[in-house]
């Protein structure tokens, strides 16, 4: 799953970023400790702005674009608990507003403001943020060697769903 999604910004499938989000919130909701604050906040954040900005340029319906403005902002009010946070997270949401109003500032923004903000380098701050998402998760849950798989294996009633071939391979 973390591969995936890994392979979703390397590729920079915006499209997906919101499905990141939720496996990074998911994720350290269950394991607080994982990320600081702030990593946490500039990853989620960063993912579901990027996706939204995304949504109003390809010109998605102005109703689905507020749909996930409502659920960046009422599912996820620990993310923006700081007031730093809470001063960009209005000035997103009057930016979006702006964008869905006036053909003109929108034109101007993804000619002159959207390359210079969430060009090249926020897709890369965005990778190293979830780099170190994935490399504390993998310290978190290390990999079973393939004599943990088979102990684990054997272990179980339900030896009939496993492959012979696997339980064999000692």
């Amino acid at each position: 799953m973390a591969a995936s999604m890994w392979q979703v910004l390397r590729k920079q499938d915006i499209m997906n970023y919101w499905q990141v989000s939720d496996f990074v919130s998911l994720v350290v909701d269950m394991v607080p400790e994982l990320l600081m604050f702030k990593h946490r906040t500039q990853l989620n954040l960063g993912l579901r702005v990027r996706y939204i900005i995304e949504l109003c340029r390809i010109e998605q319906p102005s109703e689905m674009i507020l749909s996930y403005l409502d659920k960046m902002t009422s599912t996820h009010t620990t993310l923006v608990k700081e007031s730093d946070d809470e001063l960009v997270k209005l000035n997103f949401l009057e930016l979006i507003q702006i964008l869905l109003k006036d053909p003109e500032e929108k034109n101007d923004f993804f000619m002159e403001i959207f390359p210079a903000k969430y060009g090249p380098q926020y897709d890369s701050d965005l990778q190293m943020l979830f780099a170190e998402f994935l490399c504390r998760l993998s310290q978190l849950l290390p990999v079973p060697d393939l004599e943990q798989v088979r102990d684990d294996l054997k272990d179980r009633s339900d030896l009939q769903t496993v492959p012979k071939s696997v339980l064999s391979r000692t």
